[in-house]
């Protein structure tokens, strides 16, 4: 029994390592965006080698329970169980450093992701910009009337003709003619350009408003997740770790005969 649960252990701890070095492959130790990958993907993967830690641990508990007889009682030399406490130590101090560490590169990724929204919505807004001034420039040029009414005509004498139109096209002409009919009531009402103009700018202010608290909110969630779960494995690690050690030297040096 305890030879399983020490081989199991070893499993364990073995098998999140490599995980933990194929997920840093390739390395990229100064770009944020790795660091935040790895930083989750080790995160994610903390229980398992605390796991083995343990489950090692309690196979030789069970093994120190089950041999107790004179017999089978050796003079100690290096305790193993210092290896595993050493490497929960480390392991403790790794999680509760990567809390900053993770913060900070979720930060940095909110910060690129609204300065590209940001940027995003002025290309918006300069295109619907630009494209007011021109439908304006169009429907208050003179006769723009009269031409307006004109390609409508045209339109209406294609669809009506007998050459034969795709769906496809049939579609195209459609949007045309809606396109025509939208910039003659431009032409023949002004102010309906202008609420146009104004009910395009208040869209793409709402959609940039939607995608800020969108990404804020995923930055808060990952950051609590991932920080939280690196703090909950650092305490599990060091407290194992840390008074595991402090036992084991402490039983040491009871059983170290006195100097007369």
């Amino acid at each position: 029994m305890s030879l399983i649960l020490k081989v199991t252990g070893i499993i364990f701890i073995v098998s999140a390592f490599i995980d933990f070095i194929t997920l840093a492959i390739p390395i990229r130790l100064f770009e944020s965006a790795w660091q935040l990958q790895f930083v989750a993907s080790v995160v994610d993967r903390g229980i398992v080698p605390l796991l083995g830690i343990i489950l090692f641990l309690l196979g030789y508990w069970f093994d120190s329970a089950v041999e107790q007889t004179p017999s089978k009682k050796k003079k100690k030399g290096f305790d193993i169980r210092m290896l595993f406490f050493t490497l929960a130590a480390i392991m403790g101090i790794g999680y509760l450093l990567l809390v900053p560490i993770h913060i900070r590169n979720v930060n940095e990724a909110r910060r690129i992701a609204l300065v590209r929204i940001n940027q995003q919505a002025e290309q918006s807004d300069a295109q619907i910009q630009n494209q007011y001034n021109q439908i304006k420039e169009l429907v208050t040029s003179p006769n723009a009337a009269e031409r307006l009414q004109q390609g409508l005509a045209e339109i209406d004498q294609i669809a009506n003709s007998e050459q034969e139109l795709s769906a496809e096209q049939r579609l195209q002409l459609e949007e045309q003619r809606q396109r025509l009919t939208q910039f003659q009531n431009f032409a023949d009402n002004p102010e309906l350009l202008e609420q146009e103009l104004s009910r395009l700018q208040t869209q793409l202010d709402t959609d940039k408003l939607a995608r800020i608290t969108e990404t804020n909110l995923e930055a808060f969630k990952q950051s609590a997740r991932i920080s939280l779960n690196s703090l909950l494995l650092a305490i599990a690690y060091s407290i194992l770790g840390w008074f595991g050690l402090k036992n084991l030297l402490g039983a040491k040096s009871k059983t170290r005969p006195s100097v007369q």
